[in-house]
């Protein structure tokens, strides 16, 4: 998909949660291609010749080793996220941020890209994702969804640590808004005619190896479960109901959006 202006400032607004440690390793799936927009705005010149501009957008953000993987000669290491990744894998527990910026819809296999995805970084790395979850016909081969992050991200030893949607809010994609998704809400009471972005921010607890990730129940139909048989099967209270299936305040589309922070490229 590559980094526009808005998908640069998104990162920008994220710098917070992705502080590295000293030295710190970051990788993109995929060597992603930069607008010249991200640079103007930047007063960049670009790097050395033959820098790929997606690590110097790297190191912006405090991470000076910055490597691509995917399954093209430009990628600094081959990786094929349909194919497990070995425990003892020279690419496993590698890098402190590991950014998707629009690589995982285009795997076929979704539950093998994400148990590879995680475990590309080492215990207190982040991954970032910038996914479709509305629009963008026939861009990939899947949509995805807030809750498939906040379920496996949770079944696996992370923390999610931001949810959002990014929403264009032109054809150009030169403005638009990140609508906060404060918690994992069935039905999330969003929807929108324009290609739009899930961003997540994940970040890892634990050292568990890739062959021990488990593949989740959705969270609050499980929660759901959990909660019956908290109760020796008994319906639940209204009350309970409705606050395990996301029919509270906050998920109200006025007030999600009341929470959006509006982006233009210029």
């Amino acid at each position: 998909m590559g980094i526009n202006a808005i998908v640069a400032d998104v990162l920008d607004s994220l710098r917070p949660m992705l502080a590295p440690p000293a030295g710190a390793r970051a990788a993109t799936l995929g060597a992603q291609d930069v607008t010249p927009a991200v640079f103007r705005r930047r007063g960049w010149r670009g790097g050395a010749p033959g820098e790929r501009p997606d690590r110097q957008l790297l190191a912006s953000l405090g991470y000076p080793i910055g490597e691509s993987l995917e399954i093209s000669d430009r990628a600094d290491h081959f990786l094929d996220l349909n194919l497990p990744l070995a425990d003892d894998a020279l690419l496993a527990r590698r890098y402190d941020l590991l950014l998707d910026s629009g690589t995982l819809e285009h795997v076929f296999d979704v539950k093998e890209a994400l148990f590879n995805t995680a475990s590309l970084v080492r215990p207190g790395g982040k991954v970032v994702h910038l996914n479709p979850v509305q629009g963008y016909c026939n861009h990939g081969f899947v949509l995805m969804q807030p809750t498939l992050y906040f379920s496996f991200y949770e079944a696996n030893g992370f923390a999610l640590r931001y949810c959002g949607i990014l929403e264009y809010l032109d054809e150009q994609q030169r403005s638009a808004r990140l609508v906060p998704v404060p918690a994992d809400y069935n039905n999330l009471r969003f929807a929108s005619a324009s290609d739009s972005l899930v961003v997540v921010v994940a970040e890892r607890l634990d050292d568990r190896p890739r062959s021990r990730f488990e593949v989740p129940m959705q969270a609050f139909y499980r929660r759901l479960y959990e909660a019956k048989a908290a109760r020796g099967g008994a319906m639940l209270p209204d009350a309970l109901y409705r606050e395990i299936v996301g029919d509270l305040p906050g998920n109200h589309r006025g007030r999600l959006l009341a929470e959006a922070r509006y982006l233009f490229e210029d």
